[in-house]
């Protein structure tokens, strides 16, 4: 695992290499899955962490404003991608919810919208007229 360096150390990613992984038995594994991993790729803690900073990042990204002594609302339009994305959209929310919270001047207001996509198996053909 390493950091990808991308100018912006808040942009900054983790790349995870094709041979990296945590042995199995440092982490609780639900019944159903042992016997059946051979490796953690990611651990929840690492992920959970990852939403906060992304959360961290928009939140900072949106309030930033002139004077750091007004109070403003700002406000993003933020589109889930149903359904696989749900959970992320969700807790990544939460973090922002809580940022807002403890903010002492700006506060970020997110509208949800929800689209849903479906995959194709085989050509596709997509015509445009002019």
């Amino acid at each position: 695992m390493s950091v990808i360096p991308n100018g912006d150390v808040r942009r900054d990613r983790v790349k995870v290499d094709d041979d990296f992984g945590f042995d199995v038995e440092l982490f609780t594994v639900p019944r159903q899955y042992e016997g059946d991993l051979s490796k953690v790729l990611i651990p929840s803690g690492l992920i959970a962490d990852r939403v906060e900073k992304v959360a961290s990042d928009i939140w900072h990204d949106y309030t930033r404003s002139s004077d750091p002594e007004s109070a403003e609302s700002h406000e993003l339009v933020a589109l889930c991608v149903l359904k696989g994305g749900h959970n992320f959209f969700g807790k990544l929310k939460a973090q922002i919810a809580t940022m807002n919270k403890f903010s002492r001047s700006d506060a970020l207001r997110v509208e949800e919208e929800f689209i849903r996509i479906k995959s194709y198996v085989g050509p596709i053909i997509c015509l445009v007229s002019p």
